[in-house]
């Protein structure tokens, strides 16, 4: 009889339309059991009264209480539908994997690590599978009490049960139920029942063996307690995934795949896996992932956008998976650590898949980049950028993105849209993550978690904002422009914790690097992003920290003073210097490794007061500028006196021995002095104590020009750049740059105060200069490691330019070697980029540099001037990036520049852009195009003086090639050949001035000196870079290599007419040829330079369409002097005939043997002893020779020929074929000798030969006539 106070409410599982093995299997671990136990009441049936009243007080919620038994004492539980029911049992324990698992899912993945494990195989041990029916329930007897719970029982207890049950049932029932039960399992999970028991079977059989106690493999009882000691021990040592992982592998073995993934490597398994909906799956899956892309990255591995020939080796929708990964909701076991997974993947693949000038890592050799030198050692914020547009494809479309705070942050995709985004990331990895991905709102909800992001997490973040910074200043200014983003990022990581908000990561070590490099990445960009970084929240609390002792704080002190620099660059971060100059002074007098930062911040300084004393009457100006910042600039002077007396006093003191750390301090020194002395000239404050600090300038300039170690740091500048490390070189350019800016401006400051012995010190630093620069003025090579983004070897550039300046900067008429600044300066102006503007208008503004007239001015200096002038912007910019006031009427200087790029943001427009001009810059002169008033005059005197002018400076740099003063001697001829002939394309009204066609004259032969084979490759190279310059804007910064396959293709005949540079090349003829049948064949210049494609080095597709072209006006193709002159000739036919007869030599194809028989048919090629007369002749004659030479192979072929020429001309070749044979003389030298002797004296041809021609086989019985 049941108690009254133990009877629950219960409700048949058939109520919910499922079976009660799925309720079973759904039941989460470790909650509530589906059925309760109710236990016999100890009153006497006949007791128990229950009425209906008492039914429905005790459960007024259910329609019947009446309970079903189902096995045993075992009842249904009614079905909750009240809330107050659903309120009461409701659980707060967290769900069981289990309970994810829904009714027709059965066989997707649910399951860690697998993906279709059977679900019994996780379910709990001795589990009991009960199979019932509703209908049964009340027939099914009472089983008998159990109190105990040893597992043997239970088992024993089950079996009878389902014994009972089995014999209550018929075989149609059962078949039912079976049927039932294989419907609603799955096939794993069945097959795992079916085989549940083969385990235990064997296990029994095993157990009837008597053990052999003294086989030590058989445990004994007594060793129970040794193993749960030693698995103790193993479970309390696991720390980490990787220690799980591990620990499983040792005891059980590698784990069986039971995800249809078998065969395949982690990487694979992990590709498979990650986008799973079992959360620990996914969790190995990226942590797998993020492994090996680091893996890869640490390896050197690296497959930029840009280089088309390396393959993409990991999946295309990888990012738009780690993508969807990021918006995964924080899991409450283990917080953040799937995003940190995420955002490592996501930052290793950017940094494989970016190009090599955006890649920013946080690596051992991070401050060893040339990026972060180039700011730390050489001390310029101006890092040279590749131009827009040269590094990535135009987008197709523009994505209007908005970074408000409550926009939706979730990345939506689709099958369709995945494909495309995932093309778009190995496009454009960065714009792809930041506008289609919508990274930037993401990582704002990130860091505005309930949990705080781990340091892993934060630097991996920065990693991805520093490269998407440094991909445009629009990607910067959505950073900055984010309401949350920057902010929460910094009050995790720099700003000091206050009460309102606290942080464990403040100065972390790991993290606040990053952050530092982050923050000058933006900086850099604009100057609206520079404005948007609450930098004096956190630069000053930073600053005051005593770092001593502290590697790691000084480095991140270093770069927050640096950051602080670029502010300064901008006009901005004035506020707050006051308090800065206490915590400088004790850096600067001990010169700590702050010092060069403390410097170079004051001397940027310095800039704002040189522009402020001069534009301080400008309303518009002082306006733009708070109070407390007018106060700062006024009294900027006052301040930095102690500072820059302490530098003048401890200038050169450390410029020994090649300390290369010490010359950047050195370096820095001289900035910050240099500085406030063009600004003491703006403002007009000279005083007593300016004169007495020049006098000891001056003493310790003299005593660094006069020392030793200035000759060897020239020697290393000039010579040795190619042994040295990037670190050095850097060290070494930055103090001979800012020691000559330093001479520059004390020769200006010196002029006004009426020192005179500042002319001593310019002197001896003047002729050290010259005297090490002699014949090796230009730097022979470039360093080749780790010069990806400073390729150009910026620094050294820029060295050079300061060099060349120093010298500039004396008279004209007292300059010394005027040829040597000459070709230095032309050296330097091929090598200048973007956004060295300044440099070359200054160069070309130079008095007499390109010009030995001193009352005229270079008209190709005047031409480059004006296309310069064309780009007033990116000119302006380009003056202040080199600390200059600009060129605009306000002359604002650093409060008037707009980014640190070297390109300014001028929209899609690029007109005026003029570099680089590149390696040619000056042979390209004569390749230029002509405008609209060529027709005037005056058009066609300012062309012929423009030519001339430029083929005058390459006479005289060619007449110099004995000394090694050429700047182009390093260039290759064929590109010297091809420039030069585009003089042939202009109007005859140019081409025929008696000046040029000296000068092209003279000029042609120094290129034909020493000529050889290897020419036509470069040749090739430089049409197909100057026909892609006419159509395109961006100039590559290499030329095509000469042994590119393609040219190699094309030069051998095998590639197809199609292709970019056999296009190229015939444009170029097409308009040659032209020009010669018009005009050209009446000047021997061009007739010379025509004949060029004739000879055997070019492919023979070149060499047939020429001949084909001219086939009208061949016989003018000789020149009058060589008529006469035999010598002549003969060297103009060496350069046309191949060397050696076949089958030594290359024998002729038949085409170009074709169209010369037909040319001399038609009596096109001239008469007897003409060159082309001549050069059909011979190269008919070799190949009969190489007939005969191979055992008549050919011999129809040439027949053929034989019998269409005229009798002369055939009696010619044969005369010519058989002085030959005669004198066994096979080279070109016998076959030419041959030829014009024949042609001369015009000798009859043998009776027996001309009787054999006219009839068959004559050439053959002549050949062997011949050979007897």
């Amino acid at each position: 009889m049941l108690d009254d106070d133990n009877l629950t409410p219960h409700t048949s599982y058939r109520s919910s339309g499922r079976s009660y093995l799925q309720e079973r299997l759904d039941m989460p671990m470790g909650e509530r059991p589906s059925a309760t136990v109710i236990r016999r009441s100890k009153r006497e049936k006949s007791n128990l009264k229950i009425s209906e009243d008492d039914k429905s007080e005790k459960h007024p919620s259910s329609p019947e209480t009446e309970t079903k038994r189902i096995v045993g004492e075992i009842v249904e539980r009614p079905l909750r539908k009240s809330e107050d029911d659903l309120k009461q049992h409701r659980t707060t324990r967290p769900k069981s994997r289990f309970s994810q698992h829904r009714k027709g899912k059965l066989c997707q993945p649910s399951g860690f690590p697998s993906t279709q494990v059977p679900l019994g195989a996780l379910s709990r041990k001795n589990a009991k599978l009960l199979s019932t029916s509703s209908e049964r329930n009340q027939s099914i007897p009472l089983a008998k009490e159990i109190t105990s719970h040893d597992p043997e029982n239970d088992r024993v207890s089950s079996i009878s049960d389902a014994g009972r049950m089995l014999s209550q049932m018929s075989i149609q029932e059962i078949t039912e139920q079976k049927q039932e039960l294989e419907e609603a399992l799955s096939p794993e999970t069945l097959e795992f029942l079916r085989n549940r028991g083969q385990g235990r079977k064997e296990a029994s059989k095993q157990s009837m063996i008597k053990p052999n106690y003294t086989d030590v493999s058989v445990k004994r009882p007594t060793d129970d307690r040794e193993e749960k000691e030693r698995l103790a021990n193993i479970v309390s040592s696991i720390r980490t995934i990787e220690d799980l992982d591990e620990a499983y592998e040792k005891e059980i073995g590698p784990r069986k795949s039971e995800t249809g993934l078998e065969g395949k490597n982690d990487w694979d398994k992990a590709c498979s896996l990650l986008r799973s909906t079992a959360p620990r799956q996914t969790l190995w899956a990226v942590r797998v992932i993020c492994v090996d892309l680091e893996r890869d990255w640490n390896k050197g591995r690296h497959f930029p956008s840009n280089a088309e020939s390396l393959d993409w080796p990991y999946p295309i929708l990888l990012p738009v998976s780690l993508r969807c990964l990021l918006d995964s909701p924080v899991a409450h076991t283990n917080g953040l650590l799937l995003h940190v997974y995420t955002l490592r993947a996501l930052y290793a693949l950017l940094k494989l898949r970016a190009p090599t000038e955006h890649v920013i890592d946080f690596g051992k050799e991070a401050l060893e980049s040339p990026q972060l030198l180039y700011q730390d050692v050489f001390l310029d914020d101006a890092l040279p950028t590749p131009p827009y547009g040269s590094l990535y494809p135009p987008a197709d479309t523009t994505t209007v993105m908005s970074n408000d705070a409550g926009d939706a942050i979730a990345y939506t995709t689709s099958s369709v849209s995945a494909q495309k985004d995932g093309e778009a990331f190995l496009n454009d990895p960065l714009w792809a993550l930041m506008s289609k991905m919508r990274i930037i709102p993401r990582l704002a909800q990130l860091l505005e978690s309930r949990h705080e992001l781990p340091v892993e997490g934060l630097v991996a973040m920065s990693g991805i904002l520093s490269m998407l910074s440094v991909r445009s200043a629009g990607s910067a200014s959505a950073i900055a422009r984010h309401s949350t983003l920057l902010p929460s990022l910094l009050h995790q990581t720099v700003m000091p914790p206050t009460n309102e908000r606290t942080t464990s990561h403040f100065l972390e070590p790991t993290i606040t690097f990053p952050i530092m490099l982050l923050l000058n990445n933006m900086a850099r960009q604009s100057k609206y992003v520079a404005s948007q970084i609450p930098y004096i929240d956190f630069l000053l609390p930073l600053l005051g920290i005593d770092a001593t002792g502290s590697k790691h704080l000084l480095q991140v002190q270093k770069w927050a003073l640096i950051f602080w620099r670029k502010l300064l660059r901008y006009g901005l971060g004035l506020s707050g210097l006051s308090s800065l100059v206490p915590l400088s002074i004790q850096h600067i007098s001990t010169e700590s490794k702050l010092a060069t930062a403390y410097c170079t911040l004051f001397a940027a300084w310095l800039d704002c007061v040189k522009v402020f004393e001069k534009a301080k009457t400008i309303e518009t100006f002082k306006s733009s500028l708070q109070e407390n910042e007018l106060k700062i600039l006024s009294s900027t002077l006052t301040w930095l006196w102690p500072s820059i007396r302490q530098c003048v006093n401890s200038l050169g003191k450390k410029c020994v021995h090649f300390d290369y750390t010490a010359l950047s301090l050195e370096a820095s020194k001289m900035r910050l002095v240099s500085s406030f002395l063009a600004a003491s000239t703006a403002s007009n404050t000279m005083n007593e104590d300016f004169d007495n600090l020049f006098v000891v300038l001056a003493e310790r300039m003299f005593g660094i020009a006069k020392s030793m170690d200035f000759d060897r740091l020239l020697e290393h500048f000039l010579y040795k750049c190619t042994k040295q490390e990037i670190f050095e070189d850097m060290s070494t350019c930055v103090f001979l740059n800012e020691l000559l800016t330093l001479g520059s401006v004390v020769r200006s400051w010196g002029a006004k105060r009426g020192q005179s012995e500042i002319n001593m010190i310019l002197s001896t630093l003047r002729s050290k200069i010259l005297n090490n620069l002699g014949v090796h003025h230009a730097r022979s090579g470039a360093i080749q490691s780790k010069l990806a983004l400073c390729g150009n070897n910026a620094w050294s550039k820029q060295c050079r330019f300061t060099l060349l300046k120093f010298l500039l900067e004396e008279p004209r008429e007292q300059r010394q070697n005027p040829l040597l600044l000459r070709s230095y300066a032309i050296n330097l102006i091929g090598q200048l980029r973007l956004g060295d503007e300044a440099k070359a208008a200054i160069l070309f503004g130079s008095e007499g540099l390109f010009t030995e007239d001193d009352t005229l001015s270079s008209p190709v200096a005047n031409m480059f001037m004006r296309e310069l002038c064309k780009g007033r912007m990116q000119l302006d910019h380009s003056y202040k990036l080199q600390r200059g006031f600009g060129i605009t009427i306000d002359e604002l200087g650093p409060f008037g520049l707009i980014s640190l790029l070297s390109e300014v943001e001028k929209g899609p427009s690029k007109d005026g852009e003029l570099l680089p001009l590149g390696t040619y810059w000056l042979w390209q002169v004569l390749s230029g195009t002509l405008d609209e008033n060529i027709a005037s005059v005056s058009g066609v005197n300012a062309v012929c003086e423009v030519l001339s002018c430029a083929l005058q400076l390459l006479i005289d740099l060619e007449d110099d090639h004995s000394k090694n003063l050429n700047p182009f001697d390093s260039l290759c001829m064929g590109g010297k050949i091809y420039f030069l002939m585009n003089i042939f394309l202009f109007p005859e009204s140019v081409f025929c001035e008696k000046d040029i066609l000296s000068k092209v004259s003279i000029l042609w032969e120094k290129c034909m000196v020493g000529l050889d084979a290897s020419f036509v490759a470069d040749f090739f190279s430089a049409c197909l870079d100057h026909s892609q310059l006419k159509t395109n804007k961006i100039r590559r910064e290499n030329r095509v290599d000469p042994k590119d396959e393609m040219l190699l293709a094309v030069m051998t005949g095998t590639a197809d007419n199609s292709s970019k540079t056999f296009r190229a090349i015939q444009d170029f003829l097409s308009d040659l040829c032209t020009s010669y049948q018009e005009f050209g064949a009446q000047y021997e210049e061009f007739t010379i330079g025509i004949r060029l494609f004739l000879m055997p080095q070019f492919p023979y597709k070149i060499r047939y369409e020429v001949m084909q072209r001219l086939r009208e006006v061949s016989h003018l193709l000789i020149v009058e002097r060589e008529f006469f002159d035999k010598g002549l000739m003969k060297n103009a036919l060496e350069k046309v005939i191949r060397e050696n007869v076949p089958p030594e030599g290359e024998r002729e194809k038949q085409e170009i043997l074709d169209l010369l028989t037909d040319i001399l048919r038609g009596k096109q090629g001239g008469k007897s002893g003409d060159f082309f007369f001549l050069f059909a002749v011979i190269t008919l004659s070799r190949e009969l020779l190489g007939v005969i030479n191979s055992g008549f192979n050919g011999l129809k072929n040439s027949e053929r020929r034989l019998l269409v020429l005229p009798d002369s001309t055939a009696q010619i070749i044969l005369d010519a074929t058989s002085r030959v044979m005669r004198s066994k003389n096979f080279r070109r030298s016998g076959l030419i000798d041959a030829a014009m002797h024949v042609c001369s004296e015009r000798s009859s041809i043998s009776s027996l030969a001309s009787e054999m021609l006219l009839e068959k086989p004559c050439l053959e019985a002549w050949i062997t006539s011949l050979q007897n």
